[in-house]
């Protein structure tokens, strides 16, 4: 598994953009995205092979605006385990029962242990670190006496340094129905209904869209299959090895349609009624 598959594995379910880090060796990140900031293309363009490479737990809607008042939603969870605070226990060999994947931290001694959601949590900027800290509470409760660093919202750097797979499952967290609280509603506008022109609609139909929202998460080796069946070009990093997870999505706007891959982080298709726009 390497990084593309790790992070379109943790976010199988999302329906909006992993939030990703890129940073040195020394953790210094070069970015974030989205961070504090409107993302500078040119900075991204600079950091994407950084040596150390990580994401939240969260996804947010725009990876080019700030993350302050942008609606996201948590995927997954994860707590960090520092073999310096647990000096006389083997990490490595506990199992850690529920684990979605258990994996070494940078420096190989310490672990992360990741718990996928069964479905996302929708929240905003604002409000999902009070939610990530409320569902691993217990999850630390749990381990007794093992001394959990972090156990919060933050960035885990999961790929560059000793990092290495320990356990990986097919488990996934429910957190108490406590935690799905009104926030954990359908976002308004993802699902906003989009009248499109009859080229745009035509597409739809092509690809097996039978409702016009403005984003639908799709299995992307099935969309790019039907696009190049139809005679378009698409380059992708994704494998498309025909397993059917959401690893994507299809944008709609009345004028255009465009395709969105998460392993490669941006649109790799697109397709705009330009008559329409005269």
């Amino acid at each position: 598994m390497n990084y593309n598959e790790l992070i379109e594995w943790l976010f199988e379910k999302a329906t909006m953009r992993p939030q990703l880090g890129f940073a040195g060796m020394d953790k210094r990140a070069f970015c974030w995205i989205p961070g504090k900031a409107a993302a500078n293309t040119e900075v991204i363009s600079r950091s994407i092979n950084a040596p150390l490479r990580g994401a939240t737990q969260v996804a947010y809607e725009n990876w080019f605006a700030p993350m302050a008042g942008q609606r996201c939603e948590i995927v997954w969870v994860g707590l960090d385990i520092d073999a310096d605070d647990n000096p006389m226990t083997d990490l490595a060999g506990i199992d850690f029962p529920g684990a979605s994947m258990v994996r070494t931290s940078c420096g190989g001694s310490g672990v992360h242990v990741i718990y996928r959601l069964d479905k996302p949590i929708a929240c905003t900027h604002e409000t999902a670190g009070r939610i990530v800290k409320l569902i691993t509470a217990p999850l630390v409760e749990q381990l007794g006496s093992i001394h959990v660093c972090k156990s919060d919202r933050r960035m885990f750097w999961l790929w560059g340094g000793a990092n290495r797979v320990l356990k990986c499952t097919d488990d996934l967290l429910t957190p108490p129905q406590i935690f799905m609280s009104p926030i954990n509603q359908p976002l308004a506008g993802r699902g906003e209904h989009v009248e499109p022109t009859p080229l745009i609609r035509d597409w739809c139909a092509k690809l097996g869209l039978t409702e016009f929202r403005r984003s639908t998460p799709i299995y992307v080796g099935d969309v790019v299959e039907l696009l190049r069946v139809h005679g378009e070009t698409v380059k992708t990093k994704s494998r498309c090895r025909g397993n059917g997870q959401l690893n994507g999505y299809l944008d709609l706007t009345p004028t255009s349609i465009s395709l969105f891959a998460y392993a490669d982080g941006h649109t790799i298709w697109s397709l705009t009624d330009v008559e329409a726009l005269l």
